[in-house]
């Protein structure tokens, strides 16, 4: 038997997560249902290595109505599709049951809402970036690590 250990990047452990999710099962299960022979010792130990954001709590009591208005928006305006697929999935499609963000959407948003340089996308998406993190969070949580 070999042993071996993956690293994987915050986009594709969110790709991971992303097909896990749509699945409804965890990233744990999906790697034992492509490798059937891996061992895979528990999900905390898949998450460790890539999970790298303060996973913040949602807030119990966000605007679901004003979160669905935000996400069209930048729809819209065809700016942050990839943040406003995964919020659609994450939080609006999942009945709210959700406590918190993957860290790949979260650190996402982070960006949208303190952007390291500003170009006409982000002059876009920062506004409504700010205001999807006020109404999830309670605040803008500032970028954060990266």
């Amino acid at each position: 038997m070999k042993k071996l250990n993956i690293e994987l990047t915050d986009s594709q452990y969110g790709r991971l997560e992303f097909v896990a999710g749509k699945l409804g099962i965890g990233t744990a299960e999906l790697l034992k249902a492509l490798i059937p022979d891996i061992t895979v010792f528990s999900e905390q130990t898949v998450r460790i290595t890539s999970d790298k954001a303060e996973n913040l709590k949602l807030k119990e009591d966000f605007d679901v109505n004003r979160l669905r208005e935000l996400i069209e928006s930048l729809e819209k305006q065809q700016v942050a599709l990839m943040l406003c697929r995964e919020l659609r999935y994450q939080v609006l499609e999942t009945g709210n049951s959700r406590e918190f963000l993957t860290s790949v959407t979260e650190k996402r948003l982070r960006r949208w809402a303190n952007p390291g340089r500003i170009d006409e996308r982000t002059q876009i998406a920062l506004p409504i970036a700010k205001e999807i993190c006020v109404c999830l969070f309670g605040f803008n949580p500032g970028r954060g690590e990266q």
